[in-house]
């Protein structure tokens, strides 16, 4: 019977080398590390730089280079299967010269674990975490466009591994044996066409349709906690002192004789009658208190899902559409301020007429002005993948990205996987911004003189 994979994997070693000298050419860089997991096995290894390389993932591969602060061991061209992997990346000869840091190693096992090196432990493993390019042929000039096709018609019918071209698609998933036993119900199924239109089917109606609704998973066993010690029992109380024995009545006194009584005095004559006091004024009548005013409506999120971001804002009878609370999201978590009327009122009309949509108002507000010169740190005009998650992170959630997280958002537009203006979108309209400011959005306050 197998168990769940609950620990992050172990570093045991890393090699990265001291120097790399481009006066040749590309040179390779390689990285060779090992690791121990408990279960589940190493997935990958990251290890990120300070500044941007441009590299490509063998030394002698052609094509395009990529251009990222960190190298990666996918155990693609090594697999992790016997607990180390080693590749050779080509480094352009390009590069800017100089001192190049490791700022820290991420390592991740197949259920998902991750833990993070950071550079005074590896200083401490006796990792080393400079590199110096030497000799490179620094490029600085950004290109220009001589031409560009772009074809008229593209077929949007092939799907991944089935196509959906005849109405059906099958595929099979590998589930990792570390997964945790139980059932696991499906909530809903969402299903949506090439244009864009979708629909919900939702539990109860999947099962009048006959589809089954739940999954088994067993066969693993989660680790117990360790029982807790059975409290120590508690001492029996002492017993009661017995009372003491109540004393003796004292004989009462024999009564005194009564005394003879004294004479009775005469008696005075009565007082003359103090004159009635007159009555006070009845008092004035207070002022009934004015009704208190009837509280403010309460701002609504319209919601029939779970995904907010397509929700609409009621308060009171009024509403705000759902069109409207994104794209004063975008303002709000993006440029960090209210929207000026102006721009706000053109981006909604730009959408209502479908001239724009929601990733093009997107792509429109990373490529702006105001945007650029907020989130463009290193101030060479270019938005990196790094500067993008960073300036919404600190926009959306008020903060720096924690690792895990920067991680995930630069692999996937490294990867392709998402573009930045899905990860905008994804960031801005996120469930727990629009919980977090919908209050905001319902007041549809914009900002004046802009």
């Amino acid at each position: 019977m197998s168990s769940a994979d609950i620990i992050a994997p172990t570093l045991t070693s890393l090699i990265v080398p001291t120097t790399v000298d481009l006066s040749t050419g590309d040179t390779g860089l390689t990285l060779a590390a090992s690791a121990s997991d408990d279960l589940s096995g190493v997935n990958k290894l990251v290890v990120y730089f300070d500044n941007t390389l441009s590299y490509r993932h063998t030394l002698n591969s052609e094509g395009d280079y990529t251009n990222t602060a960190f190298l990666g061991l996918y155990g693609i061209y090594d697999s992790w299967e016997d607990g180390s992997s080693i590749q050779t990346f080509g480094i352009g000869e390009t590069n800017n010269s100089g001192t190049y840091t490791v700022e820290r190693v991420s390592i991740t096992d197949q259920q998902g674990n991750a833990r993070t090196y950071y550079t005074e432990e590896l200083d401490s493993m006796g990792i080393n975490t400079t590199v110096d390019l030497i000799g490179s042929t620094q490029d600085v000039t950004a290109p220009l466009l001589t031409s560009l096709t772009i074809p008229t018609t593209i077929d949007l019918r092939t799907g991944i591994y089935d196509s959906w071209e005849d109405g059906s698609s099958t595929q099979t998933f590998g589930i990792g044996e570390t997964n945790n036993s139980g059932t696991y119900t499906v909530e809903r199924v969402s299903i949506t066409d090439q244009q864009g239109n979708a629909r919900t089917y939702y539990t109860e109606e999947l099962d009048s349709m006959g589809i089954n609704t739940s999954v088994e998973f067993f066969g693993t066993e989660i680790p117990e906690p360790e029982p807790e010690p059975e409290p120590e029992p508690e001492p029996e109380p002492e017993p009661e002192p017995e009372p003491e024995p109540e004393p003796e009545p004292e004989p009462e006194p024999e009564p005194e004789p009564e005394p003879e009584p004294e004479p009775e005095p005469e008696p005075e004559p009565a007082p003359e009658p103090e004159p009635e006091p007159e009555p006070e004024p009845e008092p004035e009548p207070e002022p009934e208190p004015e009704p208190e005013p009837e509280p403010e409506p309460e701002p609504e999120i319209i919601d029939d899902d779970g995904n907010l971001w397509d929700s609409s804002i009621s308060i009171g009878s009024n509403i705000i559409e759902a069109e409207e609370a994104q794209l004063y999201r975008s303002y709000y978590g993006a440029l960090g301020r209210l929207p000026d009327e102006e721009g706000y009122n053109w981006w909604l009309n730009e959408i209502q007429e479908g001239r724009h949509d929601l990733n093009s108002m997107a792509a429109g507000f990373i490529d702006s002005e105001e945007f650029v010169t907020l989130a463009d740190s290193d101030a060479d005009d270019i938005i990196s993948n790094e500067e993008l998650i960073t300036h919404i992170y600190s926009g959306v959630f008020g903060r720096e990205p924690d690792p895990s997280g920067f991680d995930f958002w630069v692999e996937a537009l490294t990867s392709g996987e998402k573009t930045q203006a899905g990860a905008f979108i994804d960031m801005t309209q996120s469930n727990e911004y629009v919980e977090l400011t919908y209050i905001t959005v319902s007041n549809m306050l914009f900002l004046e003189g802009l």
